[in-house]
């Protein structure tokens, strides 16, 4: 088992996949729990399988409210730190969306090589040194440390909020449900930065408002980093109908101003290879079905060689929402037929 930390003789840090051991030590301790998981697969298992009232306090806790009884939803300072391999997470997205929409993923590439021959060691103490000035100033879970937001900070986060509201329109599904929660992950990352910023300066005051700058430094990483993650684990994972397809390739012609298309354009940059050639083709045949597309008869030779499977998308898309049920839906008749039209 993992070694705990200890502090003020309370556990603080778990990693039993018990659900009821991180209720305990969130219950035990004034500054909550942290879970801490090599393989959470299994902890998500466990807290599938508890009775739907101790699931409700468990997402009351994502907010931070006092309402509920449960020592964990009283606590509410219970943090998720986890590694899990992405097909284990189908199923989690199949049957937990509630739980899946308030977690942070990260998917990164591989890192390049780094030698450790000549390569300057990392200052441990001081990162340490900081995480326990931060632990020191946040206070507890009953007086905690209030960051204020101020005007500049707001104006960065109303900017904010109105972009994700357009970018719901074009979301389903646990995508939209992920999204849906960024005005409040966002302010939770533009807290933390704020901390980590005034834990280097070595201030004995507390740490100052939130403004603009570290708001959009927020944003720019919900948005530069974690959403990308995030739409890119939930593509390759979470489970997928041929319309829920055939909507998101619909998203991505509109986005695109696509005139013409292959399949393996809508494969590859559309899916994001999350089907073969022919899934890609049930897609393409549910989008001809709604007089989205229009296949190019003996393809499309645009540079004298051997034909392609080449699709016309309907100009009336872009003025369209979603993929049409039927093609009077479409608003227009099918697009011309001859090639480069």
């Amino acid at each position: 088992m993992l070694a705990t930390v200890e502090e003020e003789t309370h556990a603080v840090v778990v990693d039993d996949a018990q659900v009821h051991r991180i209720d305990e030590v969130a219950a035990a301790n004034a500054r909550g729990g942290l879970l801490w998981r090599d393989e959470a697969g299994d902890w998500f298992a466990c807290l599938k399988a508890e009775d739907d009232r101790r699931r409700r306090l468990w997402l009351q806790s994502w907010s931070a409210g006092f309402g509920a009884q449960a020592a964990v939803a009283e606590s509410v300072a219970v943090s998720i730190l986890g590694a899990v391999q992405p097909e284990q997470l189908g199923r989690l997205f199949l049957e937990g969306e509630d739980l899946a929409a308030r977690y942070l993923y990260a998917w990164p590439h591989q890192p390049p090589f780094r030698s450790i021959v000549g390569s300057p060691s990392p200052d441990d103490a001081e990162a340490l040194n900081r995480l326990s000035r931060i632990a020191r100033k946040v206070g507890t879970i009953r007086d905690p440390l209030v960051l204020l937001v101020d005007e500049r900070g707001l104006s960065a986060l109303d900017a904010f909020r109105a972009n994700v509201h357009a970018s719901l329109r074009e979301a389903e599904g646990l995508e939209e449900a992920w999204m849906g929660k960024g005005h409040g992950t966002v302010v939770r990352l533009a807290g933390i930065l704020e901390l980590l910023e005034w834990s280097a300066t070595g201030s004995t005051s507390p740490p100052g408002h939130i403004g603009r700058e570290r708001m959009e430094g927020a944003v720019a990483l919900w948005e530069s980093y974690f959403r990308p993650h995030a739409t890119a684990l939930f593509m390759q994972t979470a489970p997928t109908s041929t319309e829920l397809q055939a909507r998101r390739a619909a998203r991505w012609l509109r986005s695109r101003g696509k005139r013409h298309v292959t399949r393996e354009q809508v494969r590859r940059e559309g899916l994001g290879r999350t089907v073969n050639a022919f899934g890609a083709d049930q897609v393409l045949y549910r989008l001809r079905s709604a007089n989205v597309v229009r296949e190019v008869p003996d393809g499309w030779r645009a540079t004298g060689g051997r034909p392609t499977n080449m699709w016309e998308v309907n100009p009336a898309l872009a003025h369209t929402e979603g993929v049409p049920e039927r093609a009077e839906r479409a608003g227009t008749s099918p697009p011309p037929s001859g090639p480069g039209k």
